[in-house]
C-alpha cells in the first residue's frame, strides 16, 4: 500500500510510485480511506474500553487513565498452550493482562512443578514487578 499516511494526514506525497512492469492499483478515495480508518479506530478504542473495563487491577481508574493504558497497551502477545509465558526467577519489565485463553501458575521446578492458580481473562500478573521493579 502506499498514499495512506498522506491521506490519513491531508499532506502531500512524499514519493513518486513508478510502475515497473504492468500493473494493476485498486484506488479508494480520500475521504472514504479517512472515514473507514476513523470508524476502525473508534471500534477499537471501544473494544479495548469493554475489555479494561473487566481488569480488576483497573478498577479504580477513570476512563480516561484506562485509555492512556489502553493506547500504550499496542503490543498483543500469542502463545500457543503449552508455551511458557515467563519463567520463575525471570526479570520482566511489564504487566501482563490476559486478553483470551487461560494460563496456569505454576510453583517448583521442570520435574514436580504444581499448579497454584489459573489465570482467565481480564487476570493480570507481573504487576509487584513493575510497582517494584523486581
Amino acid at each position: 500500500s502506499f498514499g495512506g499516511v498522506s491521506l490519513l494526514y491531508n499532506c502531500p506525497r512524499t514519493a513518486t510510485v513508478v510502475a515497473t512492469a504492468a500493473s494493476n492499483v485498486w484506488a479508494v478515495a480520500g475521504e472514504t480511506f479517512r472515514r473507514v480508518i476513523r470508524q476502525w479506530c473508534s471500534a477499537q478504542s471501544s473494544e479495548k474500553q469493554r475489555f479494561l473495563n473487566c481488569v480488576g487491577l483497573l478498577d479504580g481508574l477513570s476512563p480516561a487513565q484506562k485509555d492512556r493504558i489502553g493506547d500504550f497497551a499496542s503490543v498483543e502477545l500469542e502463545y500457543p498452550e503449552g508455551a511458557q509465558i515467563v519463567g520463575k526467577g525471570e526479570a520482566i519489565s511489564c504487566v501482563y493482562i490476559v486478553k483470551s485463553g487461560a494460563l496456569s501458575v505454576l510453583e517448583g521446578g521442570a520435574s514436580d512443578a504444581r499448579k497454584i492458580a489459573t489465570l482467565v481473562v481480564g487476570d493480570t500478573f507481573g504487576e509487584r514487578a513493575a510497582f517494584c521493579k523486581e
